[in-house]
């Protein structure tokens, strides 16, 4: 067998040497490329991220829907995902509905229910109870659970190989949840990725929440106005100069003013005579002074024209949210036919 001479081991060993440097070199390369498209993809969210919360600040809260299936669509389209979408509870029990949902195509998308009650799926509801983001890279390698099946599979049904779940929380409580599936092919998401799109739920839980806020404030008014221009006793609101804020249509009408708008800014004084103005406004500065009440006192009513009429009226001091008494709000009911049979009985 011919020797090798020790130039040419010198060679093969600097060969060696050298091709293991440069596939050191390609790794380290690959490595910071793979990074550097990391970095570029969080930069890139965060700026996505961003603007959903702006958008989220300026819109109305009758565009909220809208809001939430765009931003769904955005982050959707941005990681690839096949569908989209966000489950709320629907009442004091653990079902929850579908909120919104969106679809990259409307074509092979393994269908949700539209209700769904999470604790039949008692894995997956105790760690998003707990606020823990379920994150499933690749379906198809992840280990088969042991033990007792769950009612249904609300975290991993069938035909998907890719899943993120972001709970909504509130205060320590589970609102709801938004979650992002792939059933062509699995993604995977960086916790840097994931902790930024946990801040989008808290951006659709507030759009949430001020959305409610603002339908029951709509519906409290709507009840409000629904008093105000039906019940025939006379409601009024007074300020702390005996000035009327608010008052219904029966008063408006029965102190000869054509709406209710024209009362405002008005005292007793505008309708009736100075001697029970004056007995009226000492009665509201002493419920204002004590905080307490006067309830179903008969009142004497004197008009400028002589006409003397008779209430029965509740006054009570009206406090904004410290408890500081800033007027009085009162209900009064015409009593005159009664006052006058009693008269003439007795």
């Amino acid at each position: 067998m011919a020797k090798i001479s020790p130039n040419a081991a010198n060679l093969v060993k600097d060969n060696l040497g050298l091709r293991l440097r440069l596939a050191e070199l390609e790794k380290r390369a690959a490595e910071h490329e793979e990074k550097n498209r990391e970095l570029e993809q969080r930069y890139d969210f965060e700026k996505l991220v961003s603007s959903i919360s702006t958008r989220f600040i300026n819109l109305q809260n009758g565009d909220i829907d809208r809001g939430i299936h765009q931003a769904l669509c955005w982050i959707g389209e941005f990681f690839g995902a096949d569908h989209a979408y966000l489950y709320q509870f629907s009442g004091p029990s653990d079902r929850m509905r579908i909120f919104k949902q969106w679809f990259a195509s409307g074509e092979g998308a393994p269908l949700r229910s539209p209700s769904i009650a999470l604790d039949d799926d008692p894995a997956f509801a105790a760690q998003i109870r707990m606020g823990h983001i379920v994150h499933v890279p690749d379906l198809r390698r992840a280990p088969r659970s042991k033990g007792h099946k769950p009612k249904r599979r609300i975290a991993f049904p069938r035909g998907i190989c890719s899943t993120v779940k972001v709970p909504m929380l509130c205060q320590g409580r589970l609102r709801g949840f938004f979650g992002f599936d792939s059933y062509r092919s699995p993604f995977a998401w960086s916790p840097k990725l994931l902790s930024l799109v946990q801040m989008v739920g808290e951006i659709f839980w507030l759009a949430l929440e001020r959305k409610k806020a603002g339908e029951d404030l709509q519906t409290e008014q709507f009840y409000l106005a629904t008093i105000m221009d039906n019940e025939v006793d006379r409601v009024y609101f007074k300020d702390v100069k005996s000035r009327f804020t608010r008052v219904n249509r029966a008063l408006a009408a029965r102190h000869g003013f054509a709406c209710p708008e024209e009362a405002l800014g008005k005292t007793d004084f505008d309708s009736f005579t100075s001697e029970h103005a004056r007995k009226s406004l000492r009665d509201v500065r002493r419920i204002m002074r004590t905080g307490k009440p006067m309830v179903n006192e008969i009142e004497k009513e004197t008009m400028p024209g002589g006409m003397v009429t008779w209430a029965q009226s509740s006054k009570i001091p009206l406090r904004d949210a410290l408890g500081n008494v800033i007027g009085t709000f009162g209900i009064s009911r015409d009593v005159t036919d009664l006052v006058r049979a009693r008269a003439e009985i007795e």
